[in-house]
């Protein structure tokens, strides 16, 4: 399945696909870091995780092999053409997490709950706005029906929050903000996004330095591929002008065959016919074995 690269994003940010908070740092060249907010559970007794405050940093303690929960404070939405895939971070592997390996669903609306599980005998820490997912996404092969806005999953996973610890402080926090169930809403609140507009007049402007280098890069290649064809064509005549002059001059040395000088013009005109039929081929070989060439590079 092919994923969408950031030059896709470009294309679809503020449209078919909707993110805010918009993290500049976390848009990649083929997929979207997501970071922790303020809510995660331990899932064996649906209880908040313990929250501490270090050095300004806030931060989740994870007991041992403790299966959790964790909330993103991205808020994102994907039209009908887009679907998704969530991804772990290496940073979170090596620590003893588990890996990630959940979907995201065309016209999905709000948070992403994430689960996790500790696999390490010891107590580990996440802290507040740190990485510690991604999202890649990609084009659906046709559009899904219209029909599945009736089987979408609640904005924030609130079927299941619902029955957390605070799980009906985040669900009122969700709808106070509003734009956690709106895409028109979201793409306001994206589009307004100083850190959004940013990335996009950035992108642009190394896009079109990208597409510059190519074209004259290309433009030189294009050059070179018209100059070795020329010079083929030059071999080439040079060759055909050289064999007839060879057999030219064997007629005029040998007596008998004197009879032939008579014909010399439709001789002169048969090979001359005969030799550039076959050099045609051969030349046209060689350009597309250049053209071939041309097109790789």
């Amino acid at each position: 399945m092919p994923y969408l690269s950031n030059r896709d994003f470009y294309n679809e940010f503020g449209e078919e696909i909707l993110i805010y908070p918009f993290l500049y740092e976390n848009i990649k060249g083929a997929s979207i870091n997501l970071t922790v907010d303020e809510y995660a559970w331990d899932l064996n007794t649906k209880k908040m995780l313990s929250l501490v405050t270090i050095d300004g940093e806030k931060i989740f303690i994870v007991p041992p092999y403790a299966v959790i929960a964790i909330m993103t404070q991205e808020v994102i939405y994907v039209g009908k053409n887009i679907c998704g895939t969530y991804h772990s971070k290496v940073g979170m592997t090596i620590k003893g997490f588990s890996n990630i390996s959940t979907t995201l669903d065309p016209e999905y609306i709000g948070t992403s709950l994430i689960c996790l599980q500790n696999n390490t005998p010891r107590q580990q820490e996440i802290v507040v706005g740190d990485v510690f997912a991604t999202l890649m996404l990609a084009y659906v092969s046709q559009p899904v029906f219209d029909e599945m806005a009736d089987k979408k999953n609640m904005p924030g996973q609130r079927e299941r929050v619902g029955s957390f610890e605070k799980g009906d402080l985040f669900i009122k926090k969700q709808r106070d903000d509003g734009f956690h169930d709106s895409p028109k809403l979201l793409k306001d609140k994206m589009l307004n996004d100083m850190s959004f507009k940013k990335w996009k007049n950035d992108f642009l402007q190394k896009d079109n330095l990208l597409q510059e280098t190519q074209e004259i890069e290309k433009k030189k290649e294009n050059k070179k591929i018209v100059r070795a064809k020329v010079g083929l064509y030059l071999s080439a005549l040079v060759l055909i002008v050289a064999l007839v002059g060879s057999i030219i001059a064997v007629i005029e040395r040998i007596p008998s065959l004197d009879f032939l000088k008579s014909y010399m013009p439709l001789i002169v005109f048969v090979l001359g016919f005969v030799i550039n039929k076959y050099l045609r081929k051969v030349m046209a070989f060689i350009e597309r074995k250049i053209n071939k060439s041309g097109d790789e590079k």
